[in-house]
C-alpha cells in the first residue's frame, strides 16, 4: 500500500515537473515569435 503511494507521488512530481518545462518552453517559444514579430514590423 505504501509502495502505491509513493508511487502515486512520483508520477504527480513528474507530471507538475512536465507542466513547468512545457511552461517554461512555451513562454521561451512564444517570446521569440513575438521577438521575430516586432523586428519585421
Amino acid at each position: 500500500m505504501q509502495t502505491a503511494a509513493v508511487l502515486a507521488a512520483g508520477i504527480k512530481g513528474r507530471i507538475k515537473f512536465a507542466q513547468i518545462l512545457l511552461t517554461s518552453l512555451a513562454l521561451l517559444f512564444y517570446n521569440k515569435i513575438t521577438g521575430i514579430t516586432d523586428a519585421y514590423k
